[in-house]
Formats: C-alpha cells, sequence, structure tokens
C-alpha cells in the first residue's frame, strides 16, 4: 500500500500518469519538484499516514532523493510507532536503506 501510495501521490503532483513514475527517478532533476511542491507533497502523505505529521519538512527533505528512498522512508517512519531516524542518512544510495 505505501509504494502504490506514494507513487500515485508524487505522480499527481508531478503532472504524471502513475505508469509514467519511475521509483529512480529524483524528486529535484527529474520531475522538477521545487519548495512548494515539496509542501504539498508532505501535506498530501499525511493525509494517509498521519504519523508523518509528527516530522518536519526539513527532517524528511534527505528522504526525498528519489521516489524509492521517500518510499523507504514512508516505510521506515510509519513502521515506528514514534516515528523513526532515517536509517542511512541522506547519502543512502539506492534509498533501501540496509539492515
Amino acid at each position: 500500500m505505501t509504494e502504490r501510495r506514494v507513487h500515485e501521490v508524487v505522480a499527481g503532483i508531478a503532472g504524471l500518469r502513475g505508469e509514467e513514475l519511475d521509483a529512480s527517478q529524483r524528486l529535484y532533476e527529474d520531475l522538477g519538484f521545487d519548495s512548494v511542491m515539496l509542501l504539498e507533497l508532505k501535506n498530501r502523505l499525511e493525509d494517509d499516514f498521519p504519523t508523518l505529521r509528527e516530522i518536519s519538512l526539513p527532517e524528511m527533505l534527505p528522504s526525498m532523493g528519489n521516489v524509492a528512498s521517500l518510499v523507504a522512508y514512508v516505510d521506515v517512519v510509519t513502521a515506528e510507532p514514534d516515528g523513526a531516524e532515517w536509517p542511512d542518512g541522506p547519502d543512502a544510495g539506492d534509498g533501501q536503506g540496509s539492515a
């Protein structure tokens, strides 16, 4: 559910159809996200994932490198009752985190 919903929200804000969105696409460079679009993204994701309300946009920015890293971040944060730190920071490589 998380991956599908994050993809839907990102695609909607970027003005794309879902099938046009690739998990490796970078929000800034590939999809043209700006600060207003990032705020809209966070607000829309909060509607589906209330845990994100506890996290500020600056705290989420390191997870917004690409679509896959955002999905992984939302998975981690929503799995923990009190939120969670991004496991590998902004330089997580493929955005999947590590065990």
